[in-house]
């Protein structure tokens, strides 16, 4: 039962890694492009799309995080 739980650990602090290090950076470009782009435009729309599902998966990936802590 441990190995398979330590198995778990291990593949989900992989997993996590790999998407954070990619996501870190799409949040970053997507945060500077907002600051040049009228969010009231159609491109301003997307852009908080983009924003907000970004945020949605730092937020998962950190409750990943706190629970591989664990």
């Amino acid at each position: 039962h441990g190995d398979s739980v330590d198995a778990v650990r291990y593949t989900l602090g992989a997993v996590e890694h790999e998407i954070r290090n990619p996501l870190t950076a799409v949040g970053g470009c997507v945060r500077m492009l907002a600051k040049t782009i009228d969010p009231a435009s159609d491109q301003g729309k997307y852009i908080k799309v983009i924003l907000y599902e970004t945020q949605r998966l730092e937020q998962a990936l950190k409750g990943i995080g706190q629970m591989l802590e664990r």
